[in-house]
């Protein structure tokens, strides 16, 4: 639990700094450009591990992703990987959704 809080706060503050950024050269309200960058981010990190549930059940079998090669069943091991990396994404991305409406104060929560 303490990895994941650490990895949230990791992504958290690099999104703000990335949306202070935008939004100092936009010339966009503090608030207002973190709210969207929480959104933004935690909307991609949601599609993602959606994508990546959705993975097929074979694997390449080569070296290179890009060359065609045989394929493989899937591990169970790889199996496993592909839930629990997915479910990281989700669940990341949709705390960054909610941490994106608390820094939105166009709609108050209360």
């Amino acid at each position: 639990m303490m990895r994941f809080l650490r990895l949230l706060g990791g992504v958290a503050v690099a999104t703000a700094i990335g949306s202070l950024l935008i939004g100092a050269l936009s010339r966009t309200a503090a608030q207002r450009s973190v709210s969207v960058g929480f959104y933004g981010v935690g909307a991609f990190l949601v599609l993602v591990g959606l994508a990546h549930f959705t993975r097929g059940l074979t694997r390449a079998s080569g070296e290179l992703p890009l060359r065609r090669t045989e394929l493989r069943w899937a591990t169970p091991e790889e199996h496993g990987e592909s839930l629990v990396s997915s479910a990281l994404f989700v669940v990341l991305g949709v705390a960054l959704l909610i941490l994106g409406t608390f820094f939105d104060r166009r709609y108050p929560l209360a």
